[in-house]
């Protein structure tokens, strides 16, 4: 039975006159009489374990490092292959009208004019080169079909012109492919075609634009070799190359071998006067995709101050400084006067037409900021409209469906990013497959011997089956 009050205080009584003790000794007896009464099963219970513990499986016993990794929750990893990816948004990959008539001339083994190819390759250069209007998986896809046709004009025995190589190096180097750009310049090259400042640029640019220092380098070296001093350009690609990277100290001292140069008087005439400020723009970038917009502004106030005259790209780099900058810090009058500047200093088409100069994310942050009322009396008083100043792309309502498609592929193909690095010359290879698909049929070994024409010397006739050619794919 549990001891009652009096039982209790008789037994507190009986300790040293210590209050503390006393307590003590009474909590004692209270406990030997409940534990002796059977009542800890239910009146003290049990304390959980802080920490979960494994059950042994059952049957056979398995090693640490072979018991599942995940137990109590779903597998992150995709359990059935993801569905294929679908076109590219957009409907980009429709073949042209003037594909088509060039795909039928060369089925009928009909002649093409070098007007017809290179008018055909200017239009998938200029789109791929297009920031604007075109999202980069749809310029990507254009440059690969630019390359493509400009690879069946080489392949149907045609030089393509100087204009139309250049174009497509230029697409290259906005696209870091550096796979395309490296063949055709090695192309230009090997054809004895002279290749000049713009030639080499656009390679250097293409590895700037990948991210890959080394390789801007080495071509910057080249570029020396053949007797042409690497101007402005050259070391922006460099810079570039190392901004991409992340590597801040490596950009400033290619910043710095660049104004050694011009002051030893070593660093090459510039094709475009403009050209002078691209690698201050190169390192502006740096700072403002870190939201730095005082370090942006006082490299673009040097080159005001220097008297280099400034693209629109400046002026871009300018008001998105301001508009990455944080909320409180702020300031409406110079991100509205950056963005007169923006669309004065904006590119003009034919007809002195203003062109879009803002892509779709940085309009949406600048009506955003202002706000829209303000943003639309701007628009009035500058006396332009939406498509004046931006473009939509098409299909941009699916890109967020196309980018998950293409990280689920990616997660269930565990591609890495080493594949990338360490990717093959694809044009290359391109070529071989072209060239050993249009080859004659051969009479090939077999286990016992060779196999042996008919009697008459032909062929077997299923092996002069000539396979559907494809072109320009």
């Amino acid at each position: 039975a549990v001891p009652g009050p009096q039982q209790i205080q008789a037994a507190a009584h009986r300790c040293r006159p210590n209050s503390t003790v006393r307590l003590v000794a009474a909590a004692a007896a209270v406990s030997a009489a409940v534990l002796g009464s059977g009542l800890a099963a239910t009146a003290l219970p049990v304390e959980a374990p802080l920490f979960r513990t494994l059950e042994k499986p059952r049957g056979k016993e398995k090693k640490p490092h072979q018991l599942p990794r995940h137990l109590y929750e779903r597998h992150p990893w995709p359990e059935k292959e993801p569905a294929l990816l679908e076109s590219i948004p957009g409907d980009v990959e429709k073949p042209l009208e003037k594909e088509e008539i060039i795909r039928d001339r060369l089925r009928h083994k009909k002649k093409v004019t070098d007007e017809s190819w290179e008018d055909l390759i200017t239009v998938f250069s200029n789109r791929a080169r297009n920031e604007i209007k075109w999202m980069p998986v749809q310029r990507r896809h254009f440059l690969q079909r630019a390359k493509r046709w400009t690879g069946e004009m080489v392949l149907q025995d045609r030089e393509p012109s100087q204009n139309t190589v250049r174009r497509l190096l230029l697409a290259c180097a906005s696209l870091g492919d550096v796979s395309g750009a490296e063949w055709w310049m090695r192309w230009l090259l090997k054809t004895g075609r002279p290749a000049g400042r713009l030639e080499f640029n656009a390679v250097i640019d293409t590895y700037g634009e990948e991210g890959l220092p080394r390789g801007a380098r080495g071509w910057m070296e080249r570029m020396e070799k053949a007797g042409l001093a690497p101007d402005a350009r050259s070391y922006a690609a460099v810079i570039k190359s190392w901004e991409k990277v992340g590597n801040r100290k490596r950009m400033l001292e290619a910043l710095r071998q660049m104004r050694d140069a011009e002051s030893r008087g070593q660093l090459g005439k510039p094709l475009d006067p403009r050209d002078a400020a691209s690698p201050y723009l190169a390192a502006a970038r740096s700072y403002v995709d870190v939201a730095d917009a005082p370090r942006a502004i006082a490299i673009l106030k040097h080159l005001q101050a220097q008297g280099i005259p400034l693209s629109h790209e400046a002026h871009l780099l300018r008001l998105e400084a301001h508009l990455r900058t944080p909320g409180p810090r702020q300031s409406m009058k110079e991100i509205e006067h950056a963005f007169r500047d923006v669309i004065h200093h904006g590119p003009r088409g034919k007809d002195n037409k203003r062109m879009p100069v803002l892509n779709f994310e940085l309009y949406q942050m600048c009506e955003n900021t202002i706000g829209r009322s303000r943003f639309v009396d701007i628009l009035e008083e500058l006396g332009v409209e939406k498509q004046d100043v931006t473009a939509s792309p098409r299909g941009e309502s699916d890109m967020k469906d196309w980018d998950h498609a293409v990280l689920m592929r990616a997660i269930w193909s565990k591609e890495t990013g080493r594949r990338v690095l360490m990717r093959k010359n694809e044009d290359a290879q391109w070529f071989e497959t072209k060239l050993q698909g249009r080859q004659g049929a051969v009479m090939g070994e077999i286990e016992t011997g060779y196999r042996m024409p008919l009697e008459d010397g032909s062929l077997p006739e299923w092996m002069t089956l000539t396979m559907p050619e494809t072109y320009g794919y």
